[in-house]
């Protein structure tokens, strides 16, 4: 798992996950980013609304990408007992 705010958006720099843009979402201090990976996974990034950003116009193509501390892995959802 890693946060939506600890997600950055970048153009082109290659690294990280390959995303399209379905929506983004003003909300005062961030914008709400809603992407795709090319599997169809859907991903959340919060971008600082102050400051250089991209282009967030849907249909564009980013790279997400996280500082190494940022990822947290997670154990396997349990099944509940019945």
């Amino acid at each position: 798992m890693i946060r939506p705010e600890r997600l950055r958006i970048a153009n082109g720099n290659g690294r990280g996950v390959q995303t399209t843009l379905v929506a983004a979402v003003f909300q005062g201090p961030v914008i709400r980013c809603l992407v795709l990976t090319p599997d169809g996974t859907e991903l959340v990034a919060h971008v600082h609304s102050d400051g250089p950003r991209p282009s967030l116009e849907p249909g564009s193509t980013f790279h997400l990408d996280w500082d190494f501390d940022a990822a947290r892995l997670l154990p396997p959802a349990r099944s509940p007992r019945m």
